[in-house]
């Protein structure tokens, strides 16, 4: 039976310390360690745990110190500047990993990464969980048959409203580096960063690649008081040609679900998080199949990572598919600066901070296919218009 440890089990860590325990209870993995650097915070968790025999490290120095030969595997769920050092520093211990999203801030992280994987000969599984839904790869499948014909552009958006504790959360949140290192938190690279990566991967020309941005214009904007930005409308350009459009906010009292579109030469993809998923080809009808809920993508992709660290095929995130995303937020991030939205077109309602009419804005702007200064937003008008090419 594998044997895994996890890092950390607050936050979004206890959406993986829950599949953890039913893969413990069924039988399927032994669960032996788990890094709680904050056990007073969480003395019910551990207390479970410690119950089942999981023992509790203070710290993941510990974990690779006395760990090295009684694990396979390691969960990584773990703030995004840790997430270089941690993966390299697991390899070399001679465990697979699983490693949340995004991969890394940087791409030289992220090439850092593929490298001691090879090195080390062991699987790193990244926590895109999208990508091991059935209804992902079905898409991936029509497009990369050419059944829907050639990809000619993609749209992906979503105004996800987050309050001003969201930004306080830890010591990273909304940072674009933390004491010298790189970290670049943004809807782009985190809250969005699924539907981005999903929609890089659908442009990708094989099966198991996503496609490469080589340049983008990006308009950048925060509306609360943090140091990147909680707003977003960027153009990317694809080596193939192919665009892809992101829209995206926090700063807004409106929701709209995230959502991909892809236009293709002889049809459309439609997906709507946690909804469903359309495919309409020209002159025939519309095939729709569910998406699971919100929180429940996570199992297909631990399902995923057990066969593939088992020496199986299963769809999975890896480094090579990240490493488009971590391009894609390179690219935003040195394209243009960071403009604050003058706090004349913003409201605070419910502790959010919310731009004036931000969700009739996005509506326009999704609908043109267009950056918000092309919809004409008052406050998006005069943004930088950056150009970065790698």
């Amino acid at each position: 039976m594998i044997s895994l440890a996890t890092v950390g089990i607050s936050g979004y860590a206890r959406t993986h310390l829950r599949v953890l325990e039913t893969l413990h209870a069924a039988g399927r993995a032994r669960l032996a360690a788990a890094v709680v650097i904050n056990p007073s915070q969480e003395p019910e968790a551990c207390a479970r745990l410690q119950a089942e025999g999981v023992a509790i490290l203070p710290d993941y120095e510990t974990l690779l110190r006395e760990w090295t030969n009684r694990i396979d595997a390691v969960c990584l769920p773990t703030p995004i500047h840790f997430h270089a050092g941690m993966t390299v520093a697991a390899l070399r211990a001679r465990w697979h990993v699983l490693v949340e999203k995004p991969l890394a801030a940087t791409v030289s992280e992220v090439d850092a990464i593929i490298a001691a994987r090879d090195q080390c000969d062991r699987f790193v599984g990244v926590g895109f969980q999208d990508i091991s839904l059935p209804q992902a790869q079905w898409i991936k499948g029509l497009l990369t048959s050419g059944e829907l014909g050639r990809v000619r552009a993609i749209k992906v958006g979503a105004l996800w409203p987050r309050p001003a504790a969201y930004f306080r959360r830890n010591g990273w949140a909304g940072r674009v580096a933390v004491n010298g290192r790189v970290v670049n938190d943004s809807p782009l690279s985190n809250a969005l960063a699924h539907f981005v990566n999903l929609a890089l991967f659908w442009a990708g020309p094989r099966p198991d690649a996503s496609g490469t941005p080589c340049g983008c214009r990006a308009e950048l904007f925060r509306a609360n008081d943090i140091e990147n930005f909680d707003t977003a409308s960027i153009r990317f350009v694809l080596q193939d040609g192919v665009e892809v459009l992101f829209l995206g906010s926090h700063a807004s009292h409106e929701e709209r679900e995230a959502r991909i579109e892809v236009i293709a030469e002889h049809g459309r993809v439609e997906w709507i998080n946690g909804a469903y998923v359309v495919v309409s080809r020209h002159g025939g009808a519309a095939e729709t199949r569910p998406l699971p809920r919100p929180g429940r993508y996570v199992e297909p992709m631990w399902e995923a990572f057990l066969t593939r660290i088992a020496g199986g095929e299963a769809a999975i995130g890896t480094p090579e598919i990240a490493r488009a995303h971590a391009m894609a937020v390179e690219l935003a991030q040195a394209s243009a600066p960071v403009r604050t939205v003058s706090p004349a077109w913003t409201e605070v309602a419910e502790e959010i901070t919310g731009i004036r009419d931000m969700a009739g804005t996005f509506d326009a702007a999704w609908r043109a296919g267009a950056l918000l200064s092309e919809v004409a937003a008052p406050w998006a008008g005069e943004a930088e218009k950056g150009v970065s090419n790698i």
